[in-house]
């Protein structure tokens, strides 16, 4: 029983360094995390990150949302961040116990290098600064051509995942205008896998 103890601890005591060594600023042992895309509803977030309390919304300054690459499991082009000046991503901010990091690192594919985590100031609208962390795709879009109207299929996201997303900034209470922007996204008209589709419940299209 002692040896198992004394494994179990000396295995905390290394994740937690690891954890540490990845993000800096759990020093407390939460962080703050910044979510545009479908973490932005809780119901997503929680499936991988249990521990995840939501702080409010806010957002990040000469950044702006897009879609790029190609995510099987949503069938379509994941969210992600470009910088650009004069523009805004409004998101969701929640703290999470650093123990969950590495899951959710793992939901955004950083060791297969799909994303990179960034550590960036958030703003929120009382006017306080976070420094939170935020995926970004590794290989970013070129700035679109025209309006979404214009958007490249290769560039769509899915219904589901647009479902999701703007199920999830109702729930955080973005911006009415930001939530409207959401709505008109081009997407590609396919929904995700069948199975991750019931678990989430996104079947019901009153949103």
């Amino acid at each position: 029983m002692r040896v198992t103890s004394v494994s179990f601890l000396a295995s905390l005591i290394f994740t937690m360094a690891a954890i540490k060594s990845a993000l800096p600023e759990a020093v407390t042992g939460t962080f703050n995390y910044f979510a545009f895309g479908s973490n932005l509803w809780s119901k997503r977030l929680h499936m991988g990150s249990p521990t995840a309390v939501r702080k409010g919304f806010g957002y990040l300054e000469n950044f702006r949302l897009d879609f790029f690459h190609y995510a099987a499991r949503w069938r379509g082009a994941p969210a992600t961040i470009v910088e650009q000046q004069g523009h805004r991503v409004w998101g969701a901010l929640w703290e999470i116990n650093a123990t969950n990091l590495p899951d959710l690192d793992k939901q955004e594919g950083v060791h297969n290098q799909v994303y990179k985590a960034l550590t960036l100031p958030v703003r929120t609208p009382s006017g306080e600064t976070l420094e939170c962390r935020v995926y970004q795709l590794v290989k970013n879009p070129a700035p679109l051509e025209g309006g979404e109207e214009e958007r490249p299929f290769e560039r769509q996201p899915s219904k589901t995942y647009m479902d999701v997303i703007v199920r999830g900034a109702k729930e955080t209470g973005l911006p009415e205008d930001y939530v409207r922007f959401l709505e008109t996204v081009k997407h590609n008209g396919y929904t995700g896998d069948p199975q991750f589709e019931i678990d989430l419940a996104v079947q019901d299209k009153n949103l």
